[in-house]
């Protein structure tokens, strides 16, 4: 059986940018999701809204100690001379803007979550 292709995004990508320092800090997003709408490659029926995920599952990829640090950087939006030497946050390629940790929660869900679909529609099937 065939399964339609699934496009899986988030409005919260079109209305939040990264820091502007950071190499990727263009916008991505918005456009590509608007020729991907004018040329209806999807239609409103194949795409899903990622939402971000709860802060233990980023244990999935990131150890407690990192994840607190992020809030926190992201929070006061700066970090001490440690966090950054320890992490890495603060810097160019790892920088501390609004939003940060809620852009890796989605992220982190958009990414996941095609994994367990073959998974979901085995049990389903």
């Amino acid at each position: 059986m065939a399964t339609k292709p699934t496009l899986l995004s988030s409005e919260f990508y079109s209305r939040t940018g990264q820091a502007s320092a950071h190499p990727l800090s263009w916008p991505k997003t918005a456009p590509a999701l608007d020729i991907i709408q004018r040329l209806e490659w999807f239609d409103n029926s194949c795409q899903i809204e990622c939402t971000k995920v709860h802060p233990r599952r980023l244990r999935t990829f990131h150890d407690q100690a990192y994840i607190d640090a992020a809030y926190t950087a992201e929070a006061e939006q700066s970090v001490s001379p440690l966090v950054r030497q320890k992490y890495g946050l603060g810097t160019g390629d790892n920088p501390v803007f609004p939003k940060v940790i809620e852009r890796a929660a989605t992220a982190r869900n958009a990414v996941v979550r095609p994994a367990a679909a073959p998974i979901d529609v085995r049990l389903t099937a």
